[in-house]
Formats: structure tokens, C-alpha cells, sequence
């Protein structure tokens, strides 16, 4: 694994931020995929996010939580003569996390955050003919 450190060297009405972290910048992100087929039909895909804590302002005086996502689907094709439906089933923020998708960086009155939705399911089918 490689660690990247980003410092900035930046003055902004007569503050100087030189030496802090980059702002919205995690040190640390890792992302992971994982996919099953079982009996040559039913496809699994398990997958994983993981973001380390981000400076949220220039001075590094907030900063976010880190966090772990993980999502899952299940996918199943069913033919029918010249017809093939994939039927899906996603389930997104499996460990049912707080977390937020994109942070508000240097926000106005301090709101960095915008939360995200907890655990939810995504039903789905495509047609293919």
C-alpha cells in the first residue's frame, strides 16, 4: 500500500496554512471488489469503501470520521425464448454507517456535512429481446 501525505504552503488573508494537510484530502482510501458466481447463474458482488478521516477547512481544525462502506448485489439472469431478464438485488451501506458522500470543505457557518442515506435496498430488472 502507498502513503501519499499532502501538504499545501497556501496564504489566505494573512493566514498562513503552509504545512497543513490538503484540504478534502484523505491520506488513506481503499476500495475493494469482490465477485462470486454460484452454479454458473446467480452473480455476487461484494464490495468495500474505505476512506481515512479528511481535513475539512484550511486550518485543519476539522476534520471528518473515517469510515468503512460496504455494498452487496445479487444478480440472476432468466431466459425465456428470445427474452433474458436480469433480476438484481443491491444493498448499499450494508454496515448501516454514518458517513457522508461529499463533504462541504471551508463550508459557510461550519456545515461540512450533508449525511448520506443508511442502509437501503435497490430492486431492479433489465430486459434484454
Amino acid at each position: 500500500m502507498h502513503k501519499q501525505y499532502n501538504f499545501c504552503i497556501a496564504i489566505r488573508n494573512e493566514n498562513d496554512f503552509s504545512g497543513n494537510e490538503v484540504t478534502g484530502v484523505p491520506r488513506t482510501t481503499i476500495s475493494s471488489l469482490i465477485n462470486f458466481t454460484f452454479f454458473k447463474k446467480l452473480s455476487v458482488d461484494y464490495s468495500h469503501f474505505y476512506t481515512s478521516k479528511i481535513p475539512l477547512n484550511d486550518a485543519n481544525t476539522v476534520w471528518s470520521e473515517s469510515n468503512l462502506i460496504g455494498n452487496i448485489q445479487f444478480r440472476f439472469p432468466v431466459n425465456f425464448d428470445k427474452t433474458r431478464l436480469n433480476l438484481y438485488l443491491q444493498i448499499q451501506n450494508l454496515y448501516n454507517e454514518d458517513y457522508v458522500l461529499g463533504f462541504d470543505i471551508n463550508a459557510f457557518g461550519n456545515r461540512y456535512y450533508n449525511p448520506a442515506a443508511k442502509r437501503n435496498f435497490v430492486l431492479g430488472m433489465k430486459v434484454d429481446f
